[in-house]
């Protein structure tokens, strides 16, 4: 049982690995076709994964430098520092 269970494990990390190689070598055949297009595209298809996990902050460009405006844009959580309309947290 155990044996079998740590062939399974090694070929699904064999046909990973070599699933990875192939795709890497797809996009470095793409790349070295049309370097600054493969780039642009890498750059967007990392951005489209990460930036949806970040908190993001919009800042408005003529605030004075003492004032810090702010608006957080958080997934349906209530982040205007009030609770309800017009209380305080």
């Amino acid at each position: 049982m155990v044996l079998r269970e740590a062939e399974a494990y090694r070929e699904e990390k064999i046909r990973r690995a070599q699933g990875e190689a192939r795709r890497f070598l797809q996009v470095l055949g793409e790349y070295q076709a049309a370097k600054e297009i493969t780039r642009k595209r890498l750059l967007l298809e990392t951005l489209e994964e990460v930036l949806p996990q970040m908190d993001k902050i919009i800042l408005e460009e003529k605030a004075g430098t003492n004032v810090f405006p702010i608006l957080p844009l958080g997934k349906g959580e209530n982040q205007s520092g009030l609770d309800g309309v017009g209380g305080k947290r």
